[in-house]
């Protein structure tokens, strides 16, 4: 297997040292496995896992892209192709959120740095919002695609144009505000929290109009339903219930395993069912009457 440098990144416990034209080796392993990500074409690239068997390295100099001598390989498995992937890099902690644009032009991120960015698809940085004061751990594009609302530790739910304009700081929570969803038609946003509410603030008023407390532990996840007259939501309480915003009130609550906690709930397209995460690693379908 004779690989150039410019040709092969490994990922794994070791890293790997190889040369231009030379053939790839993993430094100090012994029949260990790594993933070996190897571009062979623009725009793709094959993924596959390497067993290394008594490979080893004796390198002319230190660091990467020397020569080396190369042991004995035995397989390649579980190949795969998959699209070129593109690395955006901007956020100076880690970045808990991430929404495609609707149109799927613009990326959207939020971090533990306090800010909300715009990228296009290529990386490049469209926009930078620095209002809130603490992380931003929810970020979501308004269905036509003009806006973005993101929710953070701050305990505020604000909403930004596409070139980093705050246009609404909505305050009320007590806690962080752990998610955010925009109503299919784009007049409401809800925002589930750390305080174990709901609350569904209206767009054009700039202020709440609707509060639902009855999770007993924070709120980790909310989701409107496709016509959105429902709201669901999943709480570290390890439950999901489903609202009904014109009574204001809860209509259905699914409890599974005791266990658990729920990080996630979406709905199906149809909303007939929800899909929820749960934190014992389980995903579980709910169908609704």
């Amino acid at each position: 297997m004779v690989l150039t440098a410019a040709e092969i990144a490994w990922i794994g416990f070791t890293g790997a040292t190889l040369a231009n034209g030379a053939a790839t080796t993993i430094a100090n392993l012994n029949a260990e496995t790594l993933v070996r990500k190897s571009q062979f074409a623009p725009n793709n690239r094959i993924e596959g896992l390497v067993v290394a068997m008594k490979a080893s390295t004796q390198t002319k100099e230190n660091g990467l892209e020397k020569e080396v001598s190369v042991g004995d390989y035995s397989r390649l498995e579980s190949i795969t192709r998959t699209r070129e992937s593109v690395v955006i890099i901007g956020h100076t902690s880690e970045v808990r959120s991430v929404a495609y644009s609707p149109d799927g032009t613009n990326i959207a991120s939020g971090g533990g740095d306090g800010t909300v960015r715009v990228w296009d698809l290529s990386g490049r940085a469209l926009a930078k919002s620095t209002g809130h004061t603490s992380v931003v751990n929810s970020v979501t594009y308004s269905p036509d695609g003009t806006n973005i609302a993101s929710g953070g530790g701050d305990g505020t739910v604000r909403v930004w144009d596409l070139s980093g304009r705050e246009l609404a700081k909505l305050t009320g929570h007590t806690s962080e505000v752990r998610s955010v969803a925009y109503s299919p038609n784009g007049s409401l946003i809800a925002s589930g929290s750390y305080d174990g509410t709901i609350r569904v603030w209206d767009l054009k008023q700039q202020k709440q109009v609707t509060q639902l407390s009855v999770h007993t532990s924070e709120v980790r996840s909310i989701a409107y339903s496709p016509n959105g007259s429902l709201i669901a939501s999943g709480s570290y309480d390890g439950t999901v219930r489903v609202w009904d915003l014109k009574q204001q009130k809860q209509i259905t609550q699914l409890i599974g395993d005791t266990d658990d906690y729920v990080n996630s709930v979406a709905y199906s397209p149809d909303g007939t069912k929800i899909v929820s995460a749960l934190s014992n690693g389980k995903v579980r379908v709910w169908g609704l009457k």
